[in-house]
């Protein structure tokens, strides 16, 4: 492990004692194919908070995840159905709030690399559509723009 990923080694409860501006721990994650390109979600119609909008995929740190770097591999199970074969760096985290949750949530971002070959197999209930994108598709893509600064940030630095 990464020294940088070292500090993400703790529960989203230890991180969220020394850092106590922050209410909620969420993670996304950056998932890159062969030719370079990122993979986006495009949230559920239902959705309560920015519905049909595309993001990276990710979610919260839940209590039964024993680390960041935990929920890092099982949200992008969850969300993709691909599995993290490593956890390689971070980048670009931002805050928001939302309508549904209380107080200020603390977006961290990861690069991964998946296990080759397998199909990205969506959670309907929450996605409802991907995308594999180049930077030159950011402009149009349907996201809010600290979403779009996010994904060309993954894509910049990748």
């Amino acid at each position: 492990m990464a020294s940088k990923l070292s500090e993400y080694a703790i529960s989203a409860s230890e991180y969220l004692a020394q850092n106590g501006q922050y209410d909620r721990v969420v993670i996304g994650v950056a998932i890159f194919d062969a030719n370079g390109r990122l993979l986006v979600v495009q949230r559920a119609a239902h959705e309560s908070s920015f519905a049909n909008m595309y993001e990276l995929p990710g979610g919260h740190v839940e209590d039964s995840d024993g680390t960041i770097l935990d929920a890092v591999v099982r949200e992008t199970k969850e969300e993709t159905g691909l599995d993290v074969s490593s956890i390689d760096s971070t980048f670009a985290p931002f805050d928001y709030r939302t309508h549904e949750t209380a107080g200020l949530s603390h977006q961290l971002n990861f690069r991964v690399r998946v296990k080759a070959d397998a199909p990205v197999t969506l959670a309907p209930d929450e996605h409802q559509a991907f995308q594999w994108i180049s930077m030159s598709d950011t402009e149009q893509l349907l996201t809010t723009e600290t979403m779009r600064k996010t994904i060309r940030d993954a894509l910049a630095t990748r």
